[in-house]
């Protein structure tokens, strides 16, 4: 059985802490990130992220869902489309 859902591999990492960005992995079981770094195992779905910046946890906040809360019930699934999705687009 594999370790992980889904692994990114070889990306140029951003994680929002105020450190400089560097290269690894990232590691998702269940929807939840659950490595980062040097991450080994086996996974469902292997992504290839060479050359490209992961964001994990990236939001956002330049939206204009005010008016999609107030009153809308499409609201909170306009707040997690695409947030953190880890979405390989290289078959596109």
């Amino acid at each position: 059985m594999a370790e992980y859902d889904v692994l990114i591999k070889n990306g140029t990492i951003i994680d929002g802490l105020r450190m400089p960005a560097y290269r690894g992995d990232i590691g998702i079981r269940g929807g939840k990130i659950v490595a980062m770094g040097n991450v080994q195992g086996s996974a469902t779905r292997v992504i290839d992220a060479t050359g490209r910046i992961v964001a994990p946890g990236f939001m956002d906040i330049h939206t204009h869902y005010d008016a999609a809360l107030s009153g809308n019930q499409m609201g909170p699934l306009c707040l997690t489309v695409g947030l953190a999705r880890g979405d390989d687009r290289s078959d596109r």
